[in-house]
């Protein structure tokens, strides 16, 4: 951890209100001052873990039951197979509908990462980066 004063650090001081606040408010101009109390903040490498984004799924109607009615789901980033896993262990049957006995791709579901078909990708193996929304449409058949 790195210590830092409290405050709004602003070119290695901090900002404090005029009438003493240290706080963000309304009431008066801010001014430079070094003599605040610290404050244990993570490092910048130790970011990742303390602030971790999630990836969001979002889940078509017919698959809805499987995830309480929810619309869209939060899992951990990773590659495909990784957000599937997870989704799998927070709303179990995800998998089964997903993905075929091999653990491949079920061909009568599309699967796309930020507007992209996974087939056109790297499929299971296309990384789904922090804060990309995934998205599981099944196809639609018909005559």
């Amino acid at each position: 951890m790195t210590k830092i004063p409290a405050g709004i650090a602003n070119g290695g001081g901090n900002l404090v209100g005029s009438c003493g606040a240290t706080e963000f408010v309304d009431c008066c101009e801010y001014t430079h001052t070094d003599n605040l109390p610290e404050l244990d903040v993570p490092k910048s490498d130790q970011l990742g873990s303390v602030l971790s984004m999630a990836v969001t799924v979002r889940i078509p109607t017919t698959l809805r039951p499987l995830s309480g009615g929810d619309k869209q789901v939060e899992v951990q980033a990773g590659v495909l197979s990784d957000v599937i896993a997870a989704l799998e262990g927070t709303h179990p049957g995800f998998a089964d509908r997903l993905l075929d006995e091999d653990g491949n791709l079920r061909k009568f579901v599309n699967i796309f990462v930020d507007d992209d078909d996974v087939r056109y990708l790297d499929g299971l193996l296309t990384d789904v980066a922090d804060g990309v929304t995934v998205s599981i449409i099944p196809a639609v058949a018909g005559g």
